[in-house]
């Protein structure tokens, strides 16, 4: 009598409430449902996949640029801003049997690992939305749950609290770097190092801030027996392996280069042994890892503080290798490889950007413009021209073309000249720039504009031309 009562209860609730609840607290379900009898290829991934600067008025979506690629198969993506290996978990198990999916893309993003995205605010919600989706439970069962707290119910307070004890907690020893502090003791001694100024010798807290966040995003010890994100992984591994899936885990770019301008390469050395340390773990399982975390550079990002937002350009790129490594997977299916701008051209000496270049606080930086040294070295290159048209008086200091040195230890050394010191010659503007001399044969010259400051900035057809040394003979 009471199982049929029960089931009763349950049946009503389905048709009546629930689909109030689950727009509330699980609203991802809604979305899968929408493309669970219409995908081949599942993307599953936090905002990553969606978010785009305000001068893209399309939307473009990476998951979008990897379907374009496969014209016999059906990719689309579920995605939702900071969710996580746990909530990609709760939406898998959801996907029916009868479902055609048969590929999962899971973005792996390195910053879910660390304690500030472990303890979030958005951890209550997600709490909530695991339960609603627990399919061991009947429907009014996971009501009744809710209803008595049972899940994560944590206040923002406490959760600062939280994050705050694991920064304190966790030691960072790097001999090489002479570290041995914790995150808070690490973050106060880089802040203290670098104070930030702009040219009118102001505080720049802007970029103070962004030093600060990396540095509390990527410094953490990853450990694969207590981070909670190791037991969800393997939970999607066991599922996948339980459904017959073919599974991918996309390793997500991140800013190093940004990361090593601000911080140095203690911040790049950490992000790469945490990703060494997830790839030795899941390297026999049956996913297919592909390591993106170094794919893109600064140009590929557009928002001033860590995240994996993406430009056009970077979508492109981050889908490009995505799309090739699942040919793996589907090697018989028809495949039209995405073009994307090649920003290392070691074959010519002039580089046009954008015919459009609009900087403004969403979008600080443009496409940059590499050398290669060998290159460099074996044609003499001295100094480069570098040609604008602006469409706006540029008056801020902080509209700069960065003139940059790395090399393969990632070490950096620069030069940023102010557009406004230059003067107009005709409607064009017109500088040159000298070359840094090249040190190693892996080493890199990199050069782009840079919107460091709150005025917008339009340039117009912007290029720039590599002189070589007229009285020097070519070596060989």
């Amino acid at each position: 009598m009471f199982i049929a009562l029960l089931f009763a209860v349950n049946l009503t609730y389905k048709h009546t409430l629930w689909k109030f609840d689950r727009s509330k607290y699980a609203d991802v379900l809604d979305s899968l449902n929408q493309i669970k009898d219409s995908t081949d290829i599942l993307y599953i991934s936090s905002s990553s996949n969606y978010f785009h600067p305000i001068t893209d008025k399309v939307g473009y979506t990476v998951s979008g640029f990897i379907d374009k690629q496969f014209p016999q198969l059906r990719v689309n993506a579920i995605n939702k801003g900071y969710m996580h290996a746990g909530a990609f978990y709760s939406v898998l198990e959801n996907i029916p049997k009868s479902s055609p999916i048969k590929t999962v893309v899971v973005c792996v993003n390195m910053r879910s690992f660390g304690a500030f995205w472990l303890y979030s605010e958005t951890e209550t919600a997600y709490s909530q939305m695991e339960l609603m989706m627990n399919t061991n439970y009947p429907l009014i069962f996971r009501r009744l749950l809710l209803s008595l707290d049972y899940y994560d119910n944590v206040s923002k307070k406490e959760r600062e609290k939280q994050f705050k004890t694991a920064w304190r907690q966790d030691t960072l020893i790097f001999p090489k770097y002479k570290i041995n502090a914790n995150i808070i003791e690490l973050d106060s001694m880089c802040v203290c190092k670098g104070g930030y100024k702009t040219v009118k010798d102001e505080p720049d807290n802007d970029k103070l801030n962004f030093k600060c966040n990396i540095i509390k995003a990527f410094a953490y010890t990853l450990d694969t027996v207590n981070n909670i994100r190791f037991k969800q992984f393997d939970k999607i591994i066991d599922l996948a392996k339980k459904r017959n899936w073919n599974l991918v885990f996309n390793i997500l770019p991140e800013d190093i280069d940004k990361a090593t301008i601000m911080v140095g390469d203690v911040i790049p050395y950490i992000l790469d042994k945490n990703v060494k340390i997830f790839i030795e773990k899941y390297k026999n399982s049956r996913a297919l890892i592909i390591d993106n975390h170094r794919l893109s550079n600064g140009s590929c990002f557009y928002e001033k503080y860590p995240t994996e937002h993406y430009t056009t350009e970077g979508k492109k790129k981050l889908a490009g290798v995505v799309a090739s490594e699942l040919r793996k997977i589907y090697p018989d299916k028809k495949y039209k490889p995405i073009k994307y701008i090649n920003e290392l051209d070691t074959n010519k000496t002039t580089f046009k950007y954008d015919s459009l270049v609009y900087l403004d606080k969403n979008k600080r930086f443009s496409s940059m413009f590499k050398i290669n040294s060998l290159f460099a070295f074996k044609n003499n290159l001295d100094s480069a021209k570098v040609v604008y048209t602006p469409l706006n008086e540029i008056t801020s200091d902080s509209a700069l073309f960065v003139v940059e040195y790395v090399n393969k230890n990632n070490i950096y050394s620069w030069k940023m000249f102010p557009l406004k010191a230059f003067k107009k010659n005709n409607s064009k503007r017109i500088f040159t720039v000298p070359i840094p001399k090249i040190l190693d044969s892996n080493d890199q010259i990199r050069m782009y504009f840079w919107n460091a400051g709150n005025e917008n900035v339009s340039l117009l057809n912007p290029y720039v031309y590599i002189n070589s040394k007229t009285n020097k003979k070519i070596k060989q």
